[in-house]
């Protein structure tokens, strides 16, 4: 039994995959196992990691003979952790070297804590570091409800944080829909806090060229999502379906007292704020231009 499980998740990144290995390999702690979750990848990522998995025992390639897409592959990683806490890892991303030996104490030291994250540097290709930090907000001291309005409001890096296995096990993990990932937060910051490590950094890499809202629509869909059902069901009203999800969240927390779950109705008029009208106009330009294009297929 480990400490720490990595996931590792892959898909075609192997011009980056041996130097963001390198940077976990070179963590000042190495109670952990690296789950890497290979989606059929197509250009050499599987032989560069069958090649450092025989030279290190911590690591386990978990090869997919289809890719599955991004939201089942994490599922699939988290259900087959073995540590006490899991930590998400990129394969073009990388650490800096006391990065986990801090989340590790940051949740030893805090029991009321889930989630323990760092802030985010971006860098170039060619490992710069570019624009400014980007953080999140330390939930520690919050009621209920702001954080439930702190993760509406606030990027997904969290994602790429340390959280207690046990606590990502009670929640739904992530669903088949755009915004799976902040459905999943929603869920597990009603458990505990989510607290902010200051001194260390998740060095995040640009390795696409900012676009329009629809084309990450476009990406998103064929990124994420396993098969063709739920492709096809993200044709119709994406954000739609994401806000239907949040309106929902106060009768499917079992985390927290009923009282509790009634006091998050008070969000309500945010989250309908939050998603129309622009969220929903997009949704229909989204189906409008599939259509015209043939692309709802």
């Amino acid at each position: 039994m480990c400490k720490v499980t990595i996931g590792l998740m892959v898909y075609n990144e192997a011009k980056y995959l041996r130097e963001s290995i390198q940077a976990i390999k070179a963590q000042s702690y190495d109670d952990y196992e690296i789950i890497v979750g290979d989606n059929a990848s197509t250009d050499g990522s599987s032989e560069i990691i069958e090649e450092l998995a025989t030279l290190d025992s911590r690591i386990r390639h978990i090869k997919r003979p289809e890719n599955i897409g991004a939201l089942q592959n994490w599922n699939d990683i988290v259900g087959q952790a073995k540590g006490e806490y899991f930590v998400l890892a990129g394969g073009h991303d990388l650490w800096s070297p006391n990065y986990l030996k801090c989340l590790v104490d940051a949740l030893d030291n805090n029991k009321s804590a889930v989630l323990a994250f760092c802030k985010t540097q971006w860098i170039d290709e060619l490992g710069s570091e570019v624009d400014t930090l980007t953080s999140t907000l330390d939930t520690s001291g919050m009621t209920r409800l702001g954080r439930f309005v702190s993760i509406m409001y606030a990027n997904q890096h969290y994602l790429y944080g340390m959280t207690r296995l046990s606590s990502m096990k009670k929640n739904r993990l992530q669903m088949e829909i755009i915004g799976s990932g902040e459905i999943y937060l929603q869920e597990l910051v009603q458990q505990g806090d989510f607290v902010l490590v200051e001194n260390e950094r998740w060095y995040r890499r640009q390795n696409r060229e900012e676009n329009e809202a629809l084309d990450r629509l476009t990406r998103y869909r064929n990124v994420l999502f396993s098969n063709t059902k739920s492709r096809t069901n993200f044709k119709l009203f994406p954000h739609f379906q994401m806000m239907l999800h949040y309106l929902a969240l106060p009768f499917l927390l079992k985390s927290i007292s009923l009282k509790d779950r009634l006091s998050l109705f008070f969000v309500y008029p945010l989250i309908i704020i939050r998603f129309v009208p622009n969220k929903i106009l997009l949704d229909i330009k989204w189906l409008f231009k599939k259509g015209c294009a043939g692309g709802l297929d």
